[in-house]
């Protein structure tokens, strides 16, 4: 094995014993890189970590984000302490899950695939993950409700602009942090955000002076007439006592002390065999995501442990990255959860990353919020599938496109390295003419889990982390 890796050729036909400064570049020219000192520096930090890497992580290889140091989420003290009334109710941020848990679900969907999500854009060094997460939500909205589009401005192509979002929805942080259900709870034709808009009207590209706009307690005004102004998604007005308001965030699951059950995972299996993407969160920090090659599923266990008294406080400090749940189906013959992230499509699998369903890999089975498509209505499952007969490596397994019971019940993997036998054998003298044999037999066990657990889905009050971005700040 050893004398494998010594050789191995890795993306971007860089070898492992390559001087940093050549694999470089190479680097910048199989991702059409720009160079500078001090990206280059950061990438053979990158380097130098990944090759340390190797010899244990199989789903590890050179990426598109190693030479980027990104920011890490955070709370933003001053706006955590306001979360609550930055709602539009005293109470309420959001309303328990309003749509059935269907009894079938599809096999596998790659809402990507099934052209309900755009191509996963780059966030860069901003902390703006969770701006990129609302936006493909609203993004899906627009892809699953587009026969009521055609022949307005909405209609394909779907582009939706982050940097609106990041200056308007003043609740949250900017590039230092921000939440998905603050920010859905902003959009009123009341307040900053009356709509959605367009990319080519505030590009991403314009992230600078956004900022110095941002840092002046200015806003954009929209660029779509008046008449185009669009919330993508249903409202629902709740009441208490003389007070209502309309509030968007659906609440799929979400629990501090506890990760997915058997319901949550049926729940988000619902929503997406409807086409409906579901947002989430996780722990960004393991530095398995910035080499993730996309070509298998990845885990990393994650850091707080449930038995302990500390559960929820460890979770609050670790969340820090906003994704999305784009589908779900078999990887590698292990029931999985695709996640569409926001570092681009030329990172990980187009853009996304599967991790093992019921494992709370990353801490990203905690909580699941999601809106729902302003034109939907019914239980009806998306209708449109198209063939699932796949076949690229970095692409789920292979299926029918069948329908299946929605039971929870999930493949999971269990990896035991068990050194069953180590047969050493040194012949002094020859007699074989063998210095030595060895073996170790790596054993892998398959194993049908039902996640259980009682239903825990409640309205959430105190929306947990202003996220950002992603663990390159902090490497390992």
């Amino acid at each position: 094995m050893i004398q494998l890796l010594n050789t191995i050729q890795l993306n971007c036909e860089i070898n492992k014993n390559d001087t940093c400064v050549i694999a470089y570049e190479k680097f910048t020219i199989c991702f059409n890189k720009s160079k500078s000192d001090a990206k280059q520096e950061i990438f053979c930090d990158s380097f130098n970590k990944l090759l340390k890497l190797l010899p244990t992580c199989q789903t590890c290889d050179v990426t598109a984000v190693m030479d980027i140091k990104r920011k890490r989420g955070k709370f933003i003290d001053s706006r955590k302490k306001n979360v609550v009334t930055n709602c539009k109710n005293s109470l309420q941020c959001a309303i328990v899950n309003p749509l059935t848990t269907v009894t079938q679900v599809y096999e596998s969907i790659d809402l990507l695939e099934e052209g309900l999500m755009t191509t996963p854009k780059d966030q860069g060094t901003c902390g703006s993950c969770w701006a990129f997460g609302t936006v493909a939500a609203l993004e899906n909205c627009l892809l699953v409700d587009q026969s009521h589009y055609t022949g307005t401005i909405w209609q394909k192509p779907v582009d939706l602009s982050e940097i609106y979002l990041l200056t308007n929805a003043v609740n949250n942080g900017f590039c230092e942090g921000g939440d998905f259900l603050l920010a859905i709870n902003e959009f009123d034709l009341l307040t900053n955000l009356k709509t959605v808009e367009k990319e080519n009207n505030f590009p991403y590209s314009g992230l600078s002076a956004a900022n110095s706009t941002y840092q002046s307690n200015q806003v954009y005004s929209p660029t779509v007439a008046v008449g185009d102004y669009l919330i993508p998604y249903k409202q629902y007005t709740i009441q208490e006592g003389i007070e209502t308001a309309d509030v968007g965030g659906v609440v799929v699951y979400f629990d501090d002390n506890k990760r997915f059950t058997t319901q949550a995972i049926m729940d988000i299996k619902s929503y997406l065999s409807r086409g409906i993407a579901v947002v989430a969160q996780m722990s960004a920090e393991s530095s398995l995501l910035d080499y993730y090659n996309g070509e298998n599923y990845v885990h990393a266990s994650c850091q707080c442990s449930q038995s302990s008294s500390n559960y929820q406080n460890c979770m609050q400090n670790a969340i820090d990255h906003q994704v999305v749940f784009a589908g779900y189906g078999k990887k590698d013959g292990v029931d999985v959860w695709i996640v569409r992230n926001s570092w681009g499509s030329s990172w990980g699998a187009n853009g996304n990353f599967y991790v093992p369903i019921g494992e709370n890999s990353f801490c990203i089975e905690c909580s699941a919020i999601a809106v729902v498509p302003k034109h939907y209505s019914g239980d009806n499952l998306w209708q449109n599938l198209v063939s699932h007969t796949r076949g690229q490596r970095w692409q789920l397994d292979a299926d029918q496109g069948l329908t299946i019971a929605n039971d929870g019940v999930v493949t999971g993997i269990k990896i035991s390295l068990s050194v069953a036998a180590v047969i050493i054998i040194a012949v002094v003298c020859g007699l074989f003419g063998i210095a030595g044999i060895g073996l170790i037999i790596f054993q892998v066990q398959m194993c049908k889990r039902r996640r259980s657990g009682v239903q825990t889905i409640v309205i959430t009050q105190n929306p947990q982390m202003f996220m950002g971005a992603n663990p390159m700040a902090n490497p390992m």
